[in-house]
């Protein structure tokens, strides 16, 4: 039970924010550095650090930037999500395209494409999964992910069989 809560927080926590905060940037200019506030200081050298190595003007992080204490908070529990679980590097980013895809978020897609296939996850499975296929070689724990989030999206519940 706890993994389905970890796997579910893991899918809305990386697709929504992508989804609904790809926005153009006009929406959302840049801020010089010598204007950041303290805490626009604080939440921007937590994103640049390892392992994120993150920016403040790419999505969702130029929206969280607006709201530094909100942006710390999402970002420590983004941190927890992919690195605090015990869970696979492979698992968590499989999870992440797996809600990318089916919310529709480009930019979280090609964000994390490349860190699934770093952390062991056959380059198939991202292939099939963005040509909309049922991924052919998912190992056994990849495909009670796959399985399990694709019928949340599909049906919105879990049937007691999963």
């Amino acid at each position: 039970m706890k993994k389905l809560l970890i796997v579910t927080l893991l899918a809305l926590a990386f697709a929504v924010p992508g989804a609904l905060f790809a926005q153009d940037h006009a929406r959302f200019p840049t801020i010089s550095p010598d204007k950041f506030s303290a805490k626009q200081q604080e939440f921007a050298k937590l994103l640049a650090s390892s392992p994120r190595n993150g920016n403040v003007n790419n999505p969702p992080f130029k929206v969280y930037f607006r709201s530094p204490d909100f942006g710390l908070e999402a970002i420590r529990m983004s941190d927890y999500l992919r690195w605090g679980t015990g869970m696979e590097s492979r698992l968590v980013e499989l999870t992440i395209l797996i809600s990318a895809r089916n919310w529709g978020s480009d930019y979280i897609w090609h964000a994390h494409y490349p860190a699934a296939v770093k952390g062991g996850l056959d380059p198939s499975v991202p292939a099939d999964i963005a040509a909309g296929r049922k991924p052919t070689k998912l190992k056994a724990d990849e495909a009670i992910i796959y399985n399990l989030l694709s019928e949340i999206y599909r049906d919105h519940k879990v049937s007691d069989a999963t």
